[in-house]
């Protein structure tokens, strides 16, 4: 009965990464999914039902956790924009965005970005060029991320396991 309940407990664990969901299509659900899973482990790893992890239950939860949140700076971004985008905006003004039907075809839709602070052409081309930098910037970055997620999988995933 208490295997029964425990797999019942499991299954309610992730009802709320089911139902979150809805976008089954793109790589931000499969983060949701491995990240869900990861905190499971992880927290596991750091009760005292862990046992035989090599070299130490603790250390793979901290492994674990380090994971976690470069899949948490992948998938919100929150932390890449305020890193490489912030201090533009507060130079140059909040980027506004609008959307501009071309004349010819009026299916596709140009998106156009502008800085609420700007006044002219010129400082508009100068925030333009850091916006594009900024955003060339994150882009490396968020790779590097990425990239790192990847390299500490395939080097610590198969140990993670008691």
């Amino acid at each position: 009965m208490k295997r029964f309940l425990r797999k019942i407990s499991r299954v309610v664990s992730w009802l709320p990464v089911i139902w979150k969901g809805a976008w089954e299509y793109d790589y931000g659900s499969l983060y949701n999914v491995m990240y869900h899973q990861l905190g499971r482990m992880a927290d596991f790893f750091e009760s005292d039902r862990a046992l035989a992890a090599i070299p130490s239950p603790l250390e793979h939860a901290v492994e674990i956790r380090e994971v976690m949140e470069l899949i948490e700076k992948q998938r919100s971004q929150d932390w890449y924009y305020d890193e490489y985008f912030a201090p533009i905006e507060e130079k140059w003004g909040e980027i506004e965005m609008h959307s501009q039907e071309f004349e010819d075809d009026s299916s596709l839709v140009e998106i156009i970005f502008r800085f609420s602070g700007v006044n002219s052409k010129a400082d508009e081309l100068k925030a333009d060029e850091e916006w594009a930098k900024a955003r060339q910037a994150m882009n490396a970055h968020m790779e590097l991320d990425f990239n790192y997620i990847w390299e500490l999988f395939k080097a610590n995933l198969r140990k993670w396991w008691d």
